[in-house]
């Protein structure tokens, strides 16, 4: 689990600050109807509906205040370097873009192109409500939510990265399409449990 958000982690910071081979897998799950242990079992729960923010995105973006400093002239802080890391097409949840002096700040609405994946996850994460994970409606869907990734200009000391057996939940880094990504063992208790979240990173 530590590899996978540290692995996680590397794919945001590594791709933008280049100080650190990367090596991807070449295993996919392409050819299977998921990416789920051949042992998890589908379940036939009710998908959960959620209330779609209808987030006003200039409006949000342009409340936030400015930051007194002098903007990194790093090249990949130019347009063009941002667009080498993050794709900014249609289906791109990414939606603004930009340095300070430390950072490349990324705003995301979070949201995968397509639900498609998740109808194929065998035992998505329940969505609360008590009566135990049968009496749960699961998740199926996404909707847009507010996400702002600050991605170090300098690559952090080797010693940042530390074992942690239970990480916080919460997204460990985000994809090129804007799309978050969660450590291994989050909310997973049978080895079946999360895996939606997987999904939303085959795009």
């Amino acid at each position: 689990m530590a590899h996978l958000r540290a692995m996680g982690r590397w794919f945001l910071l590594g791709a933008f600050a280049a100080r650190a081979a990367i090596v991807p897998s070449t295993e996919t799950c392409e050819a299977l109807s998921n990416c789920s242990p051949s042992q998890c079992q589908s379940v036939s729960n009710s998908p959960c509906s959620f209330t779609d923010p209808n987030i006003d995105w200039p409006e949000l973006i342009g409340s936030v205040s400015c930051k007194s400093c002098t903007q990194s002239s790093d090249a990949r802080c130019s347009v063009s370097g941002m667009q080498e890391v993050f794709n900014t097409d249609a289906t791109s949840a990414v939606k603004a873009m930009y340095c300070n002096d430390n950072y490349l700040v990324v705003w995301s609405a979070g949201k995968p192109p397509t639900d498609d994946t998740l109808a194929s996850i065998p035992r998505p994460p329940g969505g609360g409500g008590g009566g135990g994970y049968e009496n749960e409606c699961v998740t199926r869907s996404t909707i847009e939510q507010s996400q702002t990734y600050k991605i170090p200009l300098t690559s952090p000391p080797d010693e940042a990265y530390e074992w942690t057996p239970n990480p916080p939940a919460g997204a460990s880094g985000v994809g090129k399409n804007g799309v978050p990504f969660y450590p291994g063992s989050v909310h997973i208790s049978d080895g079946c449990f999360a895996r939606g979240r997987e999904a939303l990173q085959r795009f």
